[in-house]
């Protein structure tokens, strides 16, 4: 079972209450507070686009998309990755989210997604 957050879908709150899987890759630098990541993940609802400030990978920033279908089933994601020297937040804002959130919503379109549910400035 899952909740609505808008037009997205997050796993509900008790999902969050099982233990973490043991070997995930990633940093010191993580978002452990249920919190705020349920708080994050409303965030990425209501913005069509998530980043990694180098939570995964030390040094490496990354932005994503949702690519989704006819059904408007999420199918995949478009995500630009490059080291953090060169991914700026300002480029983040400014350049290179509003690009990988209108690639994803043309992809998705190709898909057959009518973009219902996508704020009007990401369409943009």
């Amino acid at each position: 079972m899952r909740i609505d957050v808008g037009d997205h879908r997050i796993p509900r709150r008790d999902q969050f209450e099982q233990p973490v899987p043991k070997g995930l890759i990633g940093t010191h630098v993580k978002l452990v507070e249920r919190n705020a990541l349920l708080q994050q993940l409303k965030s990425v609802g209501s913005s069509s686009y998530a980043v990694d400030m180098g939570e995964y990978l030390e040094d490496v920033r990354s932005v994503a998309s949702p690519v989704r279908d006819y059904a408007r089933a999420v199918v995949g994601v478009l995500a630009v990755a490059a080291p953090s020297s060169r991914l700026s937040v300002e480029r983040i804002d400014k350049e290179v989210a509003p690009a990988v959130v209108k690639a994803a919503l043309e992809l998705s379109s190709r898909l057959g997604f009518d973009g219902a549910g996508v704020r009007r400035e990401a369409r943009a």
